[in-house]
């Protein structure tokens, strides 16, 4: 009995490399037009199905749609269904935490006739560039390792559309166990009793070991910290074949890791190892070819059953590879997100926020009660500039930027929205403390002046402030940001024209 796989173009080569390592001889893959990028081939695709009279079994989304151009009648088509379009490579949560962290997920397929899709949807470079830029950060491709050149062709992408990229490695394993689970599923209940006795208890059997497997990669893929997945391997381990012993050993800058290994495997070519008369096991964990660890299981409950453990735990050590290998680069990126996050919202010189992020604050909601808005101006930084360099510039800079940090509590936003200009929001502030806030601010000043040689150096600030509480009476409109900044911005440059008449009388005095 033959089946037709029914799979999204972009998917086919995959699926294809499968049937074929797993002598599925009986399946033959067949593609059917993305639609995602064209809903026009919807008929075409309708018709592909309906035209073929034999065993159908149709992988797809839910998004896609394909499932709904089967006839409820249809008894020999079988439909398996998931969230996303990537359902069967990946675990769904964290492909949940890939497009909210604003990754565009590809994979490799899609990638072969990338200037085929954006030329059928329509884009040039420049709207191609618009609409990626609105819609991620950054392309994530789900690489399978099926094609050696698939970097070569994410790169160029990637430069047209002006996005940097990620590849995470996947593999075949789970997409294989997947895929013969279902398989495995449809021959029992197709095939029935025209199969042997024995077949088909030899299939249950392997039915079972693919679901249990399966729920492993669940449960292992269902974390995206590196500790918590070693956690659940050797939980996973512990309660499927009864280890007392799980280890794992990773690669590190000294020799002992390859040490280990020269001394557990003879033929380094080796993926696993059995040690009966100690009755543990030692498997690889590889990446893209290369090893970068190690689990070692042992103190079996039943130790005269080790030989029955190896394959089951070979399986499950290539999908705690995969994940564990993944979990890095999870890592990785959640830390680069939050670089570029810090970086955006933060001022490089001072460490302060900036004015992009003052202004989505003050954006967000109308002011609370109980708020104090401050303004501070360097003085004199553009004469130090043009006198003695920027450099000499930005030392006073960094030096207001630490005296506002000592002065304002955490809670407090204090940004740098301008070369020499400083917005302080104080929150949960009364009107009578506001006095105290800037005098602070000026003692601290004052310390930091004493401790400077270099008069050019010693920091003078000119601050105003405004309370949110002042000049309102009973049943006026609450103030706008812009109006009390605006009141602050008046009093501090009225301290800044006082503080200049004064020098300027001392100089005509002496």
């Amino acid at each position: 009995m033959h089946l037709n796989l029914y799979v999204c173009e972009n998917f086919a080569w995959d699926y294809r490399q499968i049937i074929e390592k797993n002598d599925y001889g009986f399946v033959t893959v067949v593609p059917f037009a993305c639609i995602c990028s064209d809903r026009k081939k919807k008929q075409a695709v309708a018709q592909q199905i309906s035209t073929d009279q034999g065993n159908k079994m149709i992988i797809t989304s839910r998004d896609c749609g394909v499932a709904k151009m089967v006839s409820q009648d249809d008894d020999l088509t079988v439909i398996y269904e998931g969230d996303h379009c990537f359902h069967d490579y990946l675990n769904e949560k964290f492909i949940d935490y890939i497009i909210v962290k604003g990754g565009y997920i590809l994979t490799g397929g899609w990638l072969h006739r990338w200037e085929k899709w954006l030329f059928e949807g329509g884009f040039d470079q420049k709207t191609a560039r618009q609409f990626y830029a609105e819609s991620c950060s950054e392309l994530v491709l789900l690489d399978t390792g099926n094609d050696p050149t698939i970097e070569t062709k994410l790169a160029a992408f990637a430069d047209y559309i002006n996005l940097p990229y990620r590849m995470i490695y996947v593999g075949t394993e789970g997409l294989s166990l997947y895929l013969g689970r279902l398989i495995n599923d449809w021959r029992q209940t197709r095939e029935g009793l025209k199969e042997e006795k024995q077949l088909l208890e030899d299939l249950k059997k392997q039915g079972a070991e693919y679901a249990a497997v399966l729920h492993i990669i669940e449960e292992i893929t269902g974390f995206t910290k590196k500790r918590d997945i070693i956690a659940k391997i050797k939980e996973l381990f512990h309660f499927i074949f009864g280890a007392g012993r799980v280890r794992f050993l990773e690669r590190g800058d000294d020799d002992y890791f390859e040490t280990y290994l020269s001394d557990e495997f003879l033929d380094p070519d080796d993926e696993f190892k059995i040690d009966q008369s100690s009755h543990y096991l030692v498997v690889k964990l590889i990446r893209y070819g290369e090893i970068f660890g190690a689990l070692e299981i042992g103190d079996f409950q039943k130790p005269e059953k080790i030989n029955d453990y190896a394959n089951f735990a070979l399986s499950i050590a290539r999908v705690s590879a995969l994940a564990i290998s993944n979990s890095v680069q999870y890592e990785l990126l959640e830390r680069s997100r939050d670089e570029v996050a810090y970086i955006s919202y933060h001022d490089s010189l001072t460490g302060l926020y900036n004015r992009n992020y003052f202004n989505q604050e003050i954006n967000k909601q109308p002011i609370p009660a109980n708020v104090c808005a401050f303004v501070c101006d360097i003085d004199g930084l553009k004469r130090v500039n043009d006198d003695y360099g920027h450099a000499w510039g930005d030392e006073l800079i960094i030096a207001a930027g630490r005296a506002l940090k000592k002065a304002f509590r955490e809670t407090d936003l204090v940004a740098r929205v301008g070369g020499d200009e400083f917005y302080i929001i104080v929150y949960d502030c009364d009107i009578n403390t506001t006095e105290t806030l800037k005098q602070r601010l000026a003692t601290i000043i004052a310390k930091h002046n004493d401790s400077i040689a270099e008069p050019v150096l010693k920091l003078g600030l000119s601050v105003g402030y405004y309370h949110g509480d002042e000049g309102k009476a009973p049943g006026d409109k609450p103030w706008t940001w812009e109006e009390i900044f605006h009141q602050a911005d008046q009093r501090m440059y009225a301290q800044k024209s006082e503080r200049k008449q004064k020098n300027k009388n001392s100089l005509l005095n002496k």
